[in-house]
């Protein structure tokens, strides 16, 4: 077998650089490996969480984060792997994983979303009927009694989300609130809300 080189990682084939990583501890080589497939399986987990978009409204952070995840633990398994030829497949497998695992985690955010969506209809749609309009007017006046309850930052950056129809982001440079503590607070918020809106039979 010829003589394995970084300098000309690009020449080298996806075994030989996994064997190369593997023998030399090669960094030029891994990164060769992770250029050939980052978008690929990008392109995979993005397609992942659109196909379950029933249970989580994906995003480009959100890939993004997940491709990093994915490409962490090929860096630390790859010296285990005993199949160079496989690697394609045993990457995927990675990849397929960490995403299902992801999809766990947030499949209590499911209500949640829902929620938003509901909110969004009731607080946008000018075309509904009469009967729809006052029971949504019911509800309205539930949820902002509700609402009414709620600490004053609490109040302001639901009201900015589901009224305003705000991101995240958005949200958080305009009220200096860190971005985690304005998801956390909106998730919160919202749970709360849907457990009361259930009990009083609007759910």
């Amino acid at each position: 077998m010829k003589k394995l080189e970084s300098s000309n990682c690009k020449l080298l084939s996806d075994k030989e650089l996994i064997v190369l990583f593997q023998k030399e501890k090669d960094e030029e080589a891994f990164k060769e490996i992770y250029f050939r497939y980052k978008d690929i399986i990008y392109n995979y987990i993005h397609n992942f969480l659109y196909i379950h978009n029933f249970l989580y409204k994906s995003s480009a952070e959100d890939a993004d984060d997940l491709l990093n995840e994915v490409f962490i633990k090929v860096y630390l398994k790859l010296y285990s792997l005993k199949n160079a030829d496989a690697f394609k497949t045993w990457l995927f497998r990675i990849a397929r994983n960490i995403c299902i695992n992801y999809i766990k985690k947030i499949k209590h955010q499911m209500k949640e979303i829902k929620l938003g969506e509901y909110l969004d209809k009731i607080l946008r749609d000018k075309d509904l009927d009469v009967e729809n309009r006052f029971i949504n007017n019911e509800v309205m006046k539930f949820i902002f009694n509700e609402l009414s309850k709620l600490k004053k930052e609490i109040k302001e950056i639901f009201m900015l989300k589901f009224y305003d129809n705000l991101t995240f982001d958005e949200i958080s440079k305009i009220t200096s609130i860190p971005l985690r503590t304005v998801k956390y607070k909106v998730k919160q918020a919202t749970i709360n809300l849907h457990i009361r809106l259930k009990e009083a039979g609007y759910l």
